[in-house]
């Protein structure tokens, strides 16, 4: 029986980074302080721990979650799969401060209030007639509606925040 292993995937955006992790279960890793961008992730499937190295306060995560942590930013970070993992996440650029909203995407007609972007976690979403996969994104402009239908996806929506 070998090592548990892993696979990252990272691509630079127009304002942000996309990031994704498969591993096996029983993997561990750790990211080093300079490293960590991560805002937002999506759990596609399998459950773990996200922390930062010996602190009590951790992250138990489950299939379907969705999950804010902005609060390990500034810290290194810890991730530990109880079960075979796949995550997506949605991250700042590297060596900026830049601050973001995100939401998963609930609504059929989606009004945009601020120029935002949306990325697709999971499914086959149709977003304005436009059918998206995995990892497709786009920028939305402000104070235009989108008809949204999920048929079973998931759809991630991130507005920069005034600092």
């Amino acid at each position: 029986m070998g090592l548990p292993k892993h696979r990252e995937y990272f691509k630079k955006c127009e304002e942000f980074t996309i990031c994704a992790l498969r591993c096996d279960k029983g993997w561990i890793g750790t990211e080093h302080v300079q490293k960590v961008n991560g805002l937002y992730y999506y759990c596609i499937h399998g459950t773990g721990k996200f922390a930062v190295p010996f602190q009590e306060d951790y992250v138990e995560i489950k299939p379907k979650d969705f999950f804010n942590v902005k609060k390990y930013l500034n810290n290194h970070a810890m991730f530990e799969a109880f079960e075979d993992f796949y995550w997506i996440g949605f991250n700042r650029l590297p060596n900026e401060n830049r601050d973001w909203d995100g939401r998963l995407i609930k609504e059929d007609v989606l009004t945009v209030e601020k120029e935002s972007w949306m990325i697709c976690f999971d499914g086959h979403p149709v977003v304005n007639e436009k059918e998206l996969s995995r990892f497709d994104y786009a920028k939305l402009i402000k104070d235009n509606d989108y008809t949204v239908s999920l048929n079973g996806g998931v759809l991630g929506l991130f507005t920069k925040l005034v600092v």
